[in-house]
C-alpha cells in the first residue's frame, strides 16, 4: 500500500532529497 511505501526508508530518503532540492531551488528563485 501507499502507507507501506511511505514508511520504507528506500522511498523516504529520495523523497527527502527531492524536498531539500525543491527548497534550495525555491530559495535561489526567491533571491
Amino acid at each position: 500500500t501507499i502507507a507501506d511505501l511511505d514508511e520504507s526508508p528506500t522511498v523516504r530518503k529520495p523523497h527527502i532529497a527531492e524536498a531539500i532540492s525543491f527548497r534550495l531551488s525555491s530559495a535561489v528563485g526567491g533571491l
